[in-house]
């Protein structure tokens, strides 16, 4: 992680205590809830033969791999080879034209992708959810500075902190544009048009795109990360047939088509589940604690396979999913491409490097007085996270207009 300063405030704190005044360090104040009893295999690491709960087996895809089959590898690449510059009309143009990376979802996604320009109780590791600064096209840029006019994200941690200030070969030419449309308390209905109507979508072209001189027509690739709030649904988990990870499914669904109505030229839609829960569950914060993080997972993993498996012979749509098809089967095509992003889940028990699972990376305080609020990111799950998504960016086959432009 990076030095935030804490290291240089202890040492200023320890010369202080041996000149005889005892000055405590002023330390950030994360999550400090131990870890649940409850142990859950990441998707990623499924053995054979293992099944969750003795019903679904895991693998991020339903061949039993982590790899996409080959028909929908094929697919993505091609939609992929169609992200070009495109002026507000959607027209292709290499000169004057932009690509839209537009991130979409709710409060931990908008402080991952831009960082927060507040904080709970003034701790700079309690980032709280604010909106961005303006869109600006991807370039190096110095660092963020009170002196400086340009900056695009609110803390240097985020994804777009880390994206603006990388040394990028080839250099980046300012035909990428990140859009951060998440916002705080954005969970999945208010997405899902079929509950929430399209007011989120208007929001983002209305308040974000619109402004910075943007259409919609130049969103071509989406980074999705949201989920259900256990505070206005049923806490049933799996294997219930009401349980929330079919619910997701069924409104994941209905948000790729709202995204292919809205969007006509994304290409690719990535989603990553949530991180890690167990702290939120042993600090009865019940707004997405285990299991409901983690089986969001399989959420994901139904959705995906279900448009695998539409877009064979004989598409046959998927009755909680919906009808995901992108073209090519004789129908006006209702969904795009969408695939696995990051996943980002991981058990704290076992927590590897670099994965948002440790205590710290979540916030402490909250403004209801809660002192453990445990679930959204702490600065350091924020920078954990950011990571994952710079890295899967720069190195998914399907992104190599990132690298390009």
């Amino acid at each position: 992680m990076r030095d935030r300063g804490i290291g240089k405030l202890w040492a200023v704190a320890l010369s202080l205590n041996l000149a005889g005044l005892s000055i405590a360090p002023a330390w950030a104040a994360t999550c400090t809830v131990g870890l649940p009893s409850a142990q859950f295999t990441p998707l990623t690491d499924f053995q054979a033969g293992e099944l969750y709960l003795g019903l679904y087996p895991g693998k991020l895809y339903s061949n039993g791999t982590n790899t996409a089959p080959d028909d929908h590898i094929a697919d993505g690449l091609s939609f992929a080879a169609n992200i070009v510059p495109r002026l507000p009309g959607g027209q292709p143009n290499e000169v004057n034209g932009k690509i839209v990376f537009l991130s979409l979802g709710f409060s931990n996604n908008t402080i991952e992708f831009c960082g927060g320009n507040a904080f709970f109780a003034n701790d700079p590791d309690d980032p709280m959810p604010t909106t961005c600064p303006p869109p600006k096209p991807l370039r190096q840029r110095p660092a963020c500075t009170s002196a400086n006019s340009f900056c695009p994200y609110n803390q240097p941690e985020s994804f777009m902190g880390q994206a603006f200030s990388e040394n990028h070969s080839p250099p980046h030419d300012g035909k990428i544009w990140p859009v951060d449309g998440a916002k705080a308390n954005r969970t999945l209905e208010t997405w899902d048009p079929s509950i929430g109507g399209y007011t989120e979508y208007d929001r983002v072209r209305d308040e974000i795109l619109t402004p910075a001189g943007l259409s919609e027509a130049q969103v071509q690739s989406i980074w999705f990360k949201s989920a259900d709030s256990m505070k206005r649904d049923p806490n049933i988990s799996l294997p219930d047939p009401n349980a929330d990870a079919f619910t997701a499914e069924t409104r994941l669904g209905n948000i790729m088509r709202a995204i292919r109505l809205r969007y006509p030229n994304a290409r690719q839609v990535f989603i990553s589940p949530r991180t890690y829960g167990g702290y939120a569950t042993v600090a009865h914060n019940p707004l997405n604690p285990e299991p409901y993080a983690y089986e969001l997972g399989f959420a994901i993993k139904w959705l995906v396979d279900a448009q695998i498996q539409e877009m064979r012979p004989p598409h046959t749509i998927d009755p909680v999913a919906g009808d995901l098809r992108y073209g090519g089967t004789g129908s006006s095509p209702l969904s795009t491409w969408i695939d696995w992003g990051p996943y980002l889940w991981a058990d704290g028990h076992n927590c590897p490097a670099g994965f948002a699972c440790l205590n710290s990376d979540f916030r402490g305080p909250s403004n209801n007085g809660v002192q453990n609020e445990c679930t959204h990111p702490s600065t350091d799950g924020e920078e954990k996270v950011g990571k994952q998504l710079l890295d899967f960016i720069n190195a998914s086959a399907y992104t190599n207009w990132f690298r390009t432009h």
